[in-house]
Parts: C-alpha cells; structure tokens; sequence
C-alpha cells in the first residue's frame, strides 16, 4: 500500500479552495487613477512612464509593474514590426511614398549631397 504525497493532498486542498471561491484575494489596483488607452507607441511610452513612476512610489506591486512592462514591450515591439512593414512595402511599390533620396535623422528630413 503506498502513502499519499503530501504535495498532492496540498495541490487537492487549494485546488478545492480556488473552485469553491474561498482564500482568493481581491485583485489589486494596477496603477491609480484613470486607465491609459494604448493605440499609439507614443500613448505606450506614457503609460510605461507612469508605470516607472507609480512603481517607485510604492503604489504597484513587483509582479504587476513587470506584467504591464512586458505588455508595454510587447506592444511596442508590434508597433515598429508594423511600421518596419509599411516602409518595405513602399518601397517595393517603387517608393511612391518614399523620397529615395531624403535620409531622415531625428525627425528632421535631409537631402544628401554628393
């Protein structure tokens, strides 16, 4: 006759505590005040600034500050697949949409000379 593990009778315990409801904690607040909606790497880089700032204030624990970071990253890493998308398609459609000769360097447009 073998012995129950331990592990298991502890696994069946919170497993039955998670279904019946009990021993769950109220989530806490991810960040206070209103929600950031993320559409724009810019509204992304707000968010990840007040995210920055909350988390040393102490007001967002450990775990939520890097759950939203990830997301953060996440989404902007989308953002500049996307935009890396646009750019090569416009340019195999000719450059229509592209200045071939304009090199742009901190948001300023220059025309090389040579």
């Amino acid at each position: 006759m073998e012995l129950p593990d331990k592990d298991d009778e502890i696994d069946q315990t919170v497993s039955l505590k998670l279904l019946s409801g009990q021993g769950l904690e109220p989530p806490t607040p991810r960040l206070p005040g209103k929600p950031i909606r993320v559409q724009t790497a810019r509204q992304a880089r707000r968010l990840m600034s007040r995210l920055i700032l909350e988390f040393q204030r102490g007001s967002v624990d450990n775990r939520s500050a890097k759950d939203l970071a990830y997301l953060i990253i996440a989404y902007l890493s989308s953002c500049k697949s996307d935009d890396l998308e646009e750019r090569v398609e416009a340019l195999e459609k000719g450059g229509s949409s592209v200045n071939r000769n304009a090199l742009k360097i901190s948001g300023k447009t220059k025309t090389p000379t040579l």
